[in-house]
């Protein structure tokens, strides 16, 4: 075989390699608006020892670290802190996002949106306890 088809022949086998590994990686789970895996998952609901008396009166040193225990308890798998992240609307664009749903992300990425969602259910939880008492914030 000449050395032209040759050299064609390699640059055809890797352009199919290329288009493999792209059809590979678009095959991963891709993220729909709406969706967590859990469909309909509920916050745990939490009761303070020491309830607060106004929106903006701290809590107890106690019912902060009852509170952030619950928080930390709560399993998030990488699809699911996709779709939390997007719910909470925290700022996570498609390419971070396509990045933990494929399992490429970094895990200072994945370390960071952890925390930022898992602070996001700290603060929906106590809201939704504060509400139920009848003490509502400023929005």
């Amino acid at each position: 075989m000449p050395l032209f088809f040759a050299d064609l022949r390699d640059q055809v086998i890797e352009l199919v390699e290329y288009t493999r590994s792209l059809r590979e990686r678009d095959a991963a789970p891709q993220f729909v608006p709406g969706y967590t895996q859990s469909q309909g998952y509920q916050l745990p609901d939490w009761q303070p020892l020491y309830p607060p008396a106004t929106f903006d009166e701290p809590l107890s040193v106690v019912d902060n670290g009852s509170l952030t225990k619950l928080v930390q308890a709560i399993p998030l798998d990488d699809q699911e802190l996709v779709a939390q992240a997007r719910r909470l609307d925290l700022f996570l664009c498609d390419e971070d996002a396509h990045l933990l749903l494929t399992g490429a992300a970094s895990e200072e990425l994945r370390e960071q949106l952890t925390c930022a969602v898992r602070l996001g259910f700290y603060y929906e939880i106590k809201d939704r306890y504060l509400a139920s008492i009848g003490i509502y914030g400023r929005y």
